[in-house]
């Protein structure tokens, strides 16, 4: 019984070293930020936070990490390359990121690590080549590189809209929205299409 109550204590000390470093991020680069300031922050000293972490890089790295297997899991959970399959996986993404609001934004600021938001888009390229192949097999490989490109930088613009302009859209209204935009784009798969 008592080792629940020390998970559950280490589950609110790195629940506030996070949104404190969340805050932190927004205001400055990580390299920056300092374990003092972060703990006086979150009002816990410093030692609490070496015992998680050996400084701010392994705080960074262990939450992308985190993140990253928990982005992975929503991926490979979901296999089905239909419409349906899409919608559900755009719900549980938007709604994994609205629950990790505040250290995503801070991930996606001028303050957060690029290398990051690449590593999430490379395995989200996989996945969206996968699918875009079964779809339309007898497409050019070289369209689907472009359209991939096209609408990973809207959705991580539209991603920074719904986080940043205190939009009151849900997870299930922006994943049938990006749903209606890719749909709006997926034209170009087909070979009737007029050129302007």
């Amino acid at each position: 019984m008592e080792v629940k109550k020390e998970d559950r204590r280490v589950r609110k000390t790195k629940r506030l070293l996070r949104q404190g470093l969340s805050q932190l991020m927004m205001q400055k680069k990580i390299k920056d930020i300092s374990v003092r300031e972060l703990a006086e922050l979150v009002d816990i000293n410093r030692g609490t936070f070496y015992i998680h972490y050996r400084d701010i890089y392994d705080m960074v790295a262990q939450i992308e990490n985190e993140m990253y297997e928990d982005f992975k899991h929503i991926v490979e959970s979901h296999t089905v390359p239909t419409d349906a399959g899409s919608l559900h996986f755009l719900i549980d993404f938007f709604t994994y990121i609205s629950e990790n609001r505040e250290m995503v934004v801070a991930l996606l600021s001028s303050n957060g690590d690029i290398a990051f938001l690449s590593r999430i888009q490379a395995m989200l390229h996989v996945r969206a080549m996968e699918i875009l192949g079964s779809r339309y097999p007898h497409q050019n490989a070289r369209d689907f590189e472009f359209f991939y490109d096209f609408v990973a930088a809207g959705t991580v613009q539209l991603l920074n809209t719904w986080l940043t302009k205190e939009t009151q859209k849900t997870p299930q209204e922006m994943a049938e929205l990006t749903i209606r935009l890719i749909k709006s784009c997926s034209g170009i798969f087909k070979d009737d299409i007029d050129v302007i």
